[in-house]
């Protein structure tokens, strides 16, 4: 049985095991074996989970973010389980006639057709997709438990206590379901290997850290009363939840609880790449030909769009994403630079569509189609980016934001390793910092 704690960090969970608050993982950590994991880089789910899946690195399973380039073009598409490339665990199993089951993994929708069953996880559009192979398993759960909800995501709208409140409870819920479906699972399907995957650390982490962490740039006092232990709340919730789970295993079981990777605070120092490449005269935009009533339109549209990202709830948000896909991603490629970017006239850029993490392509001639840097040019301007991006200072310290830049091949290695970003930006180990979309018409205005 493998559990899935989702951005679960031992930098926290250590402390609260050792303070009586997770029991279940306490009993684990003394009778079994434990230790922490190198995650792949960028730590970042898609890849991260994939490569758990697969055993292989990006360059191999050809997942490397929330998002990929379209072959041919510089448009973006959303990463799922049709982007991985190889086989998976559950499928090597299958073949050697050993029965699988997984729920909620991220990255694995479309679900696979195994002897067992899967549920696929968080890159399933909505909950009328069919995300639960067999389908008749569906049925079942949902005459058992009730309808399935997917876990909440896009929480752009927590600007109130009120709101943090509903998402904290729609958190619990979601914990609640996963534990219901994970123990229905145990008990009338039973596989030889059963995987469940808890999402819900890695949103609270997301989005309430700052009320427990005094040292951080928005922690609020005041606020910390209400919500400084939303966080250890929910460790401690799974840590009840995996409780219940162990209850059906026995002394032949095997029990692993992984995390992809981990979590800590976020830096008040923003980055804008695309404008600083624009300013080091590696990227250019096209020239604003528009008509004043084209201008004020793409104005409104922004403002639209930022409006809806704040007030819109979680679940808003996945309904009128499922129903209009491509507008969605239309919209928020325009909310960037990325689509007034003049290609025959780039050498270097950051897609700004989901920033995180921040990677710099090379426009290489062959790979895309106005691609304009030679291959006898690559290294070199690789080289040079590397030296410019070092050059970006903290005003206050003194000291490189970006204090180190790995080189594609240095991490990906396989049949895919290509299709990586060619920079890749340590925001997660050496250096902290935050990138931020950089528009055309402030692109100079600020050095």
């Amino acid at each position: 049985m493998i559990v899935g704690f989702d951005a679960a960090t031992w930098d926290l969970a250590k402390p609260w095991v050792a303070e009586g608050f997770m029991p279940n993982l306490a009993r684990l950590m003394a009778e079994g074996a434990r230790g922490q994991l190198e995650s792949i880089l960028p730590p970042i789910t898609p890849p991260a989970w994939t490569s758990f899946t697969t055993g292989k690195n990006p360059g191999k399973h050809g997942v490397f973010h929330f998002m990929e380039s379209t072959p041919d073009t510089y448009a973006l598409r959303y990463t799922n389980a049709s982007s991985r490339r190889t086989r998976t665990i559950w499928k090597i199993l299958n073949q050697a006639g050993i029965g699988t089951g997984t729920a909620n993994i991220p990255f694995t929708y479309p679900p696979e057709v195994l002897n067992g069953y899967q549920i696929s996880g968080m890159d399933t559009p909505s909950e009328k997709s069919a995300f639960i192979h067999p389908p008749e398993l569906r049925e079942e759960l949902e005459r058992e438990l009730g309808p399935l909800k997917l876990d909440i995501r896009f929480l752009g709208f927590m600007n109130t206590d009120e709101r943090r409140d509903q998402v904290l409870d729609e958190m619990r819920q979601m914990d609640e379901q996963w534990t219901h479906v994970g123990l229905y699972l145990l008990k009338h399907r039973p596989q030889d290997v059963m995987m469940l995957v808890f999402m819900s650390i890695d949103t609270v982490q997301h989005y309430f850290w700052q009320f427990m962490d005094k040292s951080h740039f928005l922690h609020d006092p005041a606020a910390e009363a209400k919500f400084g232990d939303a966080i250890r709340n929910v460790y401690q919730r799974l840590d009840e939840s995996l409780g219940k789970l162990l209850e059906y295993t026995n002394d032949g079981t095997t029990v692993f609880v992984v995390s992809d990777h981990g979590g800590g605070p976020v830096s008040d120092r923003v980055v804008y790449l695309n404008r600083y490449l624009g300013q080091l005269g590696l990227l250019c935009y096209q020239q604003d030909t528009n008509n004043l009533l084209r201008k004020t339109l793409r104005t409104v549209l922004r403002r639209g769009y930022m409006f809806l990202r704040s007030n819109l709830s979680s679940r808003q948000k996945v309904r009128l994403a499922a129903l209009l896909p491509q507008l969605r991603l239309k919209t928020e490629s325009f909310y960037t630079s990325f689509t007034s970017i003049d290609w025959s006239q780039t050498k270097a850029y950051c897609s700004e569509v989901l920033a995180s993490p921040p990677s710099i392509w090379i426009n290489l001639k062959g790979r895309k189609p106005h691609g304009i840097v030679d291959d006898s040019e690559y290294e070199n301007l690789r080289d040079e980016i590397i030296t410019k991006i070092s050059e970006l200072r903290d005003p206050r310290t003194g000291e490189p934001v970006i204090k180190r830049v790995l080189r594609r091949e240095k991490i990906f290695h396989g049949s895919f390793a290509a299709e990586a970003p060619d920079l890749n930006l340590d925001w997660w180990e050496a250096s902290h910092f935050m990138t931020g979309p950089a528009f055309p018409m402030i692109r100079m205005n600020h050095r």
